[in-house]
């Protein structure tokens, strides 16, 4: 492993590209959580700067310490094999989200540094956001070449003139007198915020005033508002002149006072040991992520195609097409899911009730990839069929929390919604697998659920050991022709047999106990 240290300039500079793997996640920037913040720390920067120099003037460059760097944080990068023709080529294996940004970032500068009059930025700009060429590829033309979910965004960004085309692509409202509000691509958003925060940098208002003297409400605030809910950005400020010294200092702080760690793996270095330890606590990725991670560096190391797997099964999980057939991101899976104290995105969920299918054992959801892999080493895998099986339990789970029509599966997923009791989802997706839509037996089995959740609740019993109860059945239900599932309430177990005419068994006592 190669450490470095480099600047936002610096790292656009020379002629490469930084090429997202398709099994990463996409890009899942927002703007109060990462956005915002950003913009923050470099703007001080840059007034730090302008600061200084004013004091320069004064009492001499001698007098004064050197200004504090920003650390802005790390990126792994693994060489890619290069050929004639093409531009030089890492693969990002960490910081694939701070990488994406500040391209965004220089766009969005270089555009704002082209309204300003005889100043050489917006010149300085163009190889940094831009790979000369000529090369064997068109693409090799990109600095960023992010996962398939992004490429149209990124695309277009690096082609658009100026951010008027921006927002005229992407409106935050359409429709019949635009009342019907469309969500713009977070790549959006973040360029959209930059360039705005980079016009008012240069006509010196910061975003972290307040709008009025008695307000509390600040720019950032108002711009992020207006990014969510308007098809045009009215400038802050607009009547303030624009300042071209203020963009030579803040291309002055992207090159000297900002600073990366670059790690560049060398062959001996394992990729996923590294991904893993780097993203083992905090919240940088979801658990899908490292199960995703995890599956496809696998494939890649038995010298499978990732591209092929990808495409043909996980693909789904990130990208879906838009109503003008435009690739972009699948936010279903990112949106969030509540099931009983659990509040995730719904494919990490998907996930948790997938690990515990197959472990057969309780899971704690802070360890769900760590259990997944447990199980994935558990015996040989054929990554191919696995995926397989995962793409279409997805589909079952989906149906469970989504679901649609009037059917016996849809009827049944509403009341497990609505007396939330999620932690049957592991027998139900066990029962799906096993039976097809028409099997009556599945309906049998699903109505013997139904029936059991009920009583019970009607009875006034709580779903504690719910996750026992369903996981022990999980483990000795049968569905040979014509058994049925057999539940004991009163013990709050499988009994793990077969009675003749079957009914849920609740006591007098029980049913005495409650209305």
């Amino acid at each position: 492993m190669q450490p470095g240290k480099t600047s936002v300039t610096s790292l656009f500079n020379a002629p490469a590209q930084y090429l997202i793997p398709v099994f990463q996640r996409g890009y899942v920037w927002t703007l109060e959580k990462q956005v915002v913040p950003l913009w923050a720390d470099l703007e001080d920067r840059a007034l730090r700067l302008i600061e200084r120099t004013e004091m320069a003037q004064q009492v001499g460059v001698q007098s004064l310490k050197p200004l504090q760097k920003h650390f802005l944080g790390s990126l792994v990068l693994t060489p890619m094999h290069s050929s004639f023709g093409r531009v030089t080529a890492y693969e990002v294996i960490d910081g694939q989200q701070r990488t994406t940004t500040l391209h965004l970032l220089m766009l969005a500068f270089r555009h704002a540094a082209k309204m300003l009059d005889s100043s050489p930025v917006a010149q300085m700009l163009d190889g940094v956001v831009r790979n000369p060429g000529p090369y064997t590829v068109v693409d090799d033309h990109h600095k960023v070449w992010p996962t398939k979910a992004g490429r149209a965004e990124i695309v277009f960004l690096d082609q658009a003139a100026d951010c008027a085309s921006v927002l005229a692509a992407y409106p935050a409202r359409a429709g019949k007198n635009g009342k019907q509000r469309v969500e713009r691509p977070l790549m959006v958003q973040a360029y959209l915020y930059l360039h705005q925060a980079c016009l008012a940098y240069l006509r010196g208002v910061s975003l972290e005033d307040p709008v009025t003297a008695e307000s509390e409400r600040t720019w950032a605030d108002a711009l992020v508002h207006s990014i969510r809910n308007e098809n045009n950005l009215a400038p802050i400020q607009a009547h303030l002149p624009l300042q071209p010294a203020r963009a030579e200092t803040f291309f002055m702080a992207l090159q000297e006072l900002v600073q990366i760690m670059t790690l560049t793996l060398e062959t001996e270095d394992d990729p996923q040991v590294i991904f893993e330890t780097l993203n083992a606590r905090g919240e940088p990725l979801l658990a899908s992520d490292l199960v995703r991670n995890f599956v496809f560096l696998e494939a890649a190391r038995r010298g499978q195609s990732v591209e092929a797997l990808y495409a043909n099964h996980w693909q789904g999980f990130d990208e879906c097409r838009d109503q003008n057939n435009i690739v972009t991101a699948n936010r279903y899976w990112r949106e969030k899911e509540r099931q009983g104290r659990i509040t995730s995105p719904r494919i990490d969920l998907f996930f948790f009730h997938y690990t515990v299918l197959r472990r057969r054992q309780e899971t704690m959801v802070s360890h769900v990839f760590l259990s997944f892999k447990e199980w994935w080493q558990g015996e040989p895998r054929d990554i191919d069929a696995e995926l397989a099986r995962i793409v279409r339990t997805s589909v079952f789970f989906r149906q469970l929390i989504s679901p649609e029509g009037n059917g016996f599966i849809a009827e049944f997923a509403r009341l497990v919604k609505t007396l939330d009791v999620s932690t049957l989802a592991p027998l139900y997706l066990a029962l799906r697998e096993r039976l097809n839509d028409n099997d009556p037996r599945l309906q049998q089995a699903l109505g013997d659920l139904a029936s059991y959740v009920t009583r019970r609740a009607v009875c006034g019993y709580t779903t504690k050991n719910y996750n026992k109860i369903f996981l022990k059945l999980r483990g000795t239900c049968r569905i040979p022709q014509p058994s049925r599932i057999c539940l004991c309430v009163r013990r709050k177990k499988s009994c793990g047999h077969r009675p003749k005419g079957w009914k849920i068994r609740v006591s007098k006592s029980e049913l005495g106990a409650r209305p």
